[in-house]
């Protein structure tokens, strides 16, 4: 797993994987679940091939650049 500060994009969490998840399928989970100090992270998981995590991390590139 990655525990990821996306804190610069945004502080919550929430709202940053329901966006991540709308705009480029990608799934992860909001920090916020692990507690007020997860907040402004989220989590991946990278249990996958090298492709799947290449066209992720593209997505997340595309996520992160329109992101209000």
């Amino acid at each position: 797993y990655v525990f990821a500060d996306v804190s610069d994009v945004t502080t919550d969490s929430h709202a940053f994987v329901d966006h991540l998840l709308e705009t480029a399928r990608v799934g992860a989970i909001p920090g916020a679940v692990f507690g007020d100090a997860g907040e402004g992270f989220v989590r991946f998981s990278y249990a996958t091939d090298e492709a799947t995590i290449e066209t992720a991390m593209d997505g997340l590139a595309t996520a992160v650049a329109e992101w209000d």
